[in-house]
Parts: structure tokens; C-alpha cells; sequence
């Protein structure tokens, strides 16, 4: 064998390794790309339960802010009562006592039995 056949020899021993190489690559990558895909695909099943769990936060949140709001109203309507009978209740006061002053000297007037 010359040397140009033994060079001839080596060059084509470098390229199919270089081939195998390339396919072995391949491989891994595409392997990589669908274990990636899944992960991806995984990923989105969660974000999708999570969004669903949002959304029904979301929907409780609102149903109890309107309860709150409906509670808020109803104690407020119930201390403005309370307000206005007090307040009534403390004009009334000094018509009240003058009158109790009365009867209990009209009590005192009347005569034991």
C-alpha cells in the first residue's frame, strides 16, 4: 500500500467516524427534544389545574366579598336605628326628669296605706 492509500484509509476511517458521531448526536438531541416536550406538555397540564384553582379562588373570593358587603349594609342599617333611638332617647331626657320630679312629689303627698 502507498501512502496516499493509507492517508485515502485514514481520511475515510475520520469521516464515518464523524458520521457516527453526527447520528449518535442526533439521537441524543431528538431524545432530549421529546423529554423536553414532555416536560413542556407536563408543565402546561399544571399551569392549567392552577389556573382552574384561580379561577375558583377567584370566584369565592368575589361571593365573599359580596357577603361581606351584604353584612356590612345590614350593620350599618342596624346602628343607624340604634343611633336615632338614642338619640331620641336623650331628647326626651329633659322632658323626662322634670316629670319624674313631679310624680315623686305627688308620692309623697298621697297618704300611706
Amino acid at each position: 500500500m502507498e501512502t496516499s492509500d493509507i492517508t485515502v484509509e485514514i481520511l475515510r476511517s475520520i469521516r464515518d467516524e464523524i458520521r457516527g458521531t453526527r447520528e449518535d448526536l442526533r439521537g441524543e438531541m431528538r431524545a432530549m427534544r421529546e423529554d423536553l416536550s414532555s416536560r413542556i406538555d407536563a408543565t402546561n397540564t399544571r399551569l392549567d389545574v392552577t389556573n382552574e384553582r384561580l379561577d375558583t379562588l377567584e370566584r369565592r373570593l368575589t361571593e365573599t366579598d359580596i357577603r361581606i358587603a351584604t353584612e356590612m349594609t345590614a350593620w350599618h342599617r342596624d346602628f343607624r336605628d340604634t343611633y336615632r333611638l338614642l338619640k331620641r332617647a336623650l331628647e326626651l331626657r329633659p322632658r323626662v326628669e322634670p316629670c319624674e320630679r313631679e310624680i315623686e312629689g305627688l308620692k309623697a303627698r298621697l297618704p300611706e296605706s
